[in-house]
């Protein structure tokens, strides 16, 4: 099974034994070369569900740098569906490594304004997209919708109760909404947003986790450590993401996962985690989005 890839790596680091405190990472990276990480859960049921009702062709939505359409694209070539990308902004001169790998892979892609990319979620704006482009199997954004929690909630399986804390970063909600249907509440949970302005993920999160019969309630997010919005990054944060590889021999990404291990650095500095923590991050892949850096890593 892929799930078998999945391994666990113990941090060491001065800091980490003055306070007796326990983190680990749990690899998701590692799952698959192309669907890594959350991406594996989140689109694992709704391929089968499009499969199983006879639907060839898949539809999702994405910005240029966006992991969940680079894996929808890659699933889709395996199982010989059709795939569709919906993309946020207008076309570039110069595409982006993911949406050219989209393009290699058989997604077709279409450019839409920001103004109606908002609209995405809008029954209106589904028919539009139906009327052009024929009958398919939507995702919404990020594989955010029952189907995606479901394959996120086994994601817990992999932790031992003996974590009371579980970090990882969030960006459409749905890989936090399925850790806390598959944790239990001793188990203290963190999302770390990577996008600016997301008080609204309360809500979001609340929402999605209604229509399933047990869930967490134990749990907060950080919205301090987005390094300027969602993409966007700072010479602090490159710099931590070098010496982390450096040390411990493990990649990050900087749209979520630098972002998330930069904040539990933080928040066990000043003792907001307190001692004595054993902690599990969540490493959600997405290490192709780093390309887009250039050589900034080197």
């Amino acid at each position: 099974m892929i799930e078998d890839k999945v391994r666990i790596d113990n941090i060491k680091e001065d800091f980490l034994q003055e306070n007796n405190i326990k983190l680990s990472i749990l690899r998701l990276d590692l799952l698959h070369p192309e669907i890594s990480g959350n991406k594996w859960f989140k689109l694992k049921y709704n391929i089968e569900e499009a499969m199983r009702y006879g639907q060839n062709t898949l539809l999702s939505f994405g910005g240029a740098f966006s992991n969940h359409l680079h894996a929808m694209a890659f699933a889709c070539n395996q199982k010989k569906l059709n795939s569709i990308g919906i993309i946020r902004g207008e076309i570039p001169s110069v595409l982006s490594n993911t949406l050219q790998d989209c393009i290699s892979l058989g997604m077709r892609l279409e450019f839409v304004t920001r103004d109606d990319y908002k609209q995405k979620d809008k029954s209106f704006y589904i028919k539009k997209l139906a009327d052009k482009f024929g009958d398919f199997y939507l995702i919404p954004e990020g594989g955010n919708n029952r189907l995606g929690i479901k394959g996120c909630s086994k994601i817990p399986s992999f932790i031992s109760e003996k974590y009371d804390t579980i970090c990882l970063p969030i960006g459409s909600s749905a890989t936090m909404a399925g850790v806390l249907v598959g944790s239990q509440n001793h188990q203290k949970i963190i999302g770390f947003s990577a996008l600016k302005g997301t008080e609204y993920l309360q809500d979001d999160l609340k929402n999605s986790v209604l229509n399933f019969e047990f869930y967490n309630t134990n749990y907060s997010i950080k919205h301090e450590y987005h390094f300027g919005g969602f993409a966007k990054h700072k010479p602090e944060l490159i710099q931590f993401m070098k010496q982390f590889k450096a040390k411990h021999n493990i990649e990050l990404d900087f749209i979520y996962t630098a972002k998330m291990m930069f904040g539990i650095y933080d928040l066990i500095k000043n003792g907001v985690i307190k001692k004595d923590s054993c902690i599990m991050a969540i490493h959600t892949g997405g290490l192709q989005g780093n390309r887009s850096l250039g050589n900034i890593l080197n």
